[in-house]
């Protein structure tokens, strides 16, 4: 989990009455911090859709800086478009949020921000740092809370632990009404000279009352990091590996071109994907207005409206499975110029499942597995040429060569025959590595279950039972 830091700033102390000083005041504050932070990208969050215009307005008299605005006055697609450009490396520099955007969001990409004003309940400020302290943070989160909250931003600090809070740890769950914080009837711009006298009483008095409904072991224990793991190292650079795989992306763009799909390019291994007038098929995962998809993981964390195209992505899949269910696009035929020899090659893909109740988990053992043959017009068996994997082919009009006879009578269904007795083969070896496997760990476990029932009298009868009945299945 990343390190939180809060900070407490005051402003350059303009007067004015004290009905505007707050607010203009903040702004001011505000448009100075920004100066500081920039180019960061910085969240701001308040409390309500009218304080959010307000901040909005006063900022741009002040500073002269691209902001975004998200609020419930806005409509969803507006929301969704104005967060998507405060994502954008060029975009917003500035998201201002009312409290809606405590929750549900996530700018893990941004490392500042601005509490404008604190919520009654500690609750609701998890939920704001929460926006940002989400996985794909890479750095120091840093909080700024301007001067006139510091009597509160203290009273959550020392008074209820909120250093525990914002350190994501807080285990003591939801806090009571009697922990929220006290009506104080004093300006705003009052408390920084008057926080010594209040603060002392009314942190002792909470601390006192949080102790009571905490406990002692309210204090978590200390985190357990989890260590690297060789065989985790090894999935992962797995899952690296095949985020940078070039031929799955330029694979599903063709197969989008083959649905008749239109695909515009926005960015570096983003696309567009929309229906086109063409198209008669329905895939799933593809609205009517289209989708952002990205093969890139980084931005896919960091946009939300973006969605990551993996291989087992519902449109990857849906294409995948229209594609092979179909007569058109199922088969091919090309001329392979460079071989050196004449002849006929016949290259075949069966797919070997268990057709077992999904209850059962079979696919652990036996998983949807290609069987890949390859045969030429003599019935020998090509499949383990590797001369042949890098061949190009040249598109070749099947027709002629059906035109005869010979062929397509007797060559291409003797090759057929030869194909799948080879394949069945294959098959039959997958599908005995696989038995063997299954008996092995559920014997395993088998075993485990009687010698438990041995030492344990609450092991049910029925587990042996049903392991017994496993065992002779």
């Amino acid at each position: 989990m990343h390190k939180l830091t809060v900070k407490a700033s005051g402003s350059d102390g303009e007067e004015s009455d004290e009905a505007d000083l707050g607010l203009i005041a903040k702004v001011k504050w505000l448009a100075t911090k920004l100066k500081e932070l920039d180019p960061a990208k910085v969240l701001l969050i308040c409390k309500t859709k009218h304080l959010v215009e307000e901040i909005h307005t006063l900022l741009l008299h002040e500073l002269n800086v691209n902001v975004a605005l998200f609020h419930e006055g806005l409509t969803m697609l507006q929301r969704d478009r104005n967060a998507a450009y405060f994502a954008e490396e060029d975009g917003a520099r500035v998201l201002i949020c009312s409290e809606i955007g405590s929750e549900g969001r996530n700018f893990q990409f941004a490392h500042h921000l601005v509490l404008f004003d604190l919520p009654e309940n500690p609750e609701l400020l998890e939920q704001r740092i929460g926006r940002l302290d989400r996985i794909g943070q890479t750095d120091t989160i840093h909080i700024h809370v301007p001067t006139w909250q510091a009597l509160r931003l203290k009273y959550w600090h020392a008074g209820i632990m909120m250093g525990w809070t914002l350190s994501r740890a807080s285990s003591t769950g939801p806090m009571k009404s009697a922990l929220r914080w006290p009506p104080i009837s004093i300006p705003c711009w009052r408390l920084q000279c008057q926080k010594a006298d209040l603060t002392d009483h009314e942190v002792k008095e909470t601390a006192h009352a949080h102790h009571q409904e905490a406990g002692e072991g309210a204090r978590p224990p200390p985190r357990t990091q989890l260590l690297p793991h060789p065989p985790a190292t090894a999935i992962i650079e797995q899952i690296q590996e095949l985020d940078t795989d070039r031929e799955f992306e330029e694979f599903f763009i063709r197969m989008m071109d083959h649905f008749g799909l239109q695909v515009e390019e926005l960015t570096h291994r983003t696309y567009l994907i929309s229906p086109g007038q063409n198209v008669d098929v329905a895939l799933p995962g593809l609205p009517e207005e289209g989708l952002s998809i990205t093969f890139d993981r980084s931005r896919a964390l960091t946009h939300e409206n973006t969605a990551f195209m993996s291989q087992d992505h519902p449109l990857v899949r849906g294409a995948l499975d229209q594609l092979l269910g179909k007569e058109t696009g199922n088969s091919a035929f090309g001329i392979w110029k460079g071989s050196g020899n004449e002849g006929l090659l016949l290259e075949t893909c069966y797919i070997l499942e268990c057709t077992a109740p999904a209850s059962l988990h079979a696919d652990r053992f036996l998983p949807a597995t290609p069987v890949l043959v390859t045969v030429d017009h003599a019935q020998a068996d090509r499949t383990g040429d590797h001369g042949i994997r890098p061949a190009r082919l040249d598109r070749g009009d099947i027709a002629k060569l059906l035109d005869r006879g010979v062929v397509k009578k007797k060559v291409l269904p003797s090759m057929l025959s030869t194909s799948k007795k080879l394949a069945a083969t294959q098959m039959a070896k997958l599908t005995a590595s696989a038995v063997e496997a299954m008996e092995a760990q559920l014997q395993s476990e088998i075993d485990r279950l009687e010698d438990l029932q041995k030492i344990n009298d609450t092991c049910a009868p029925r587990k042996s039972k049903h392991s017994a009945r496993r065992r002779t299945n």
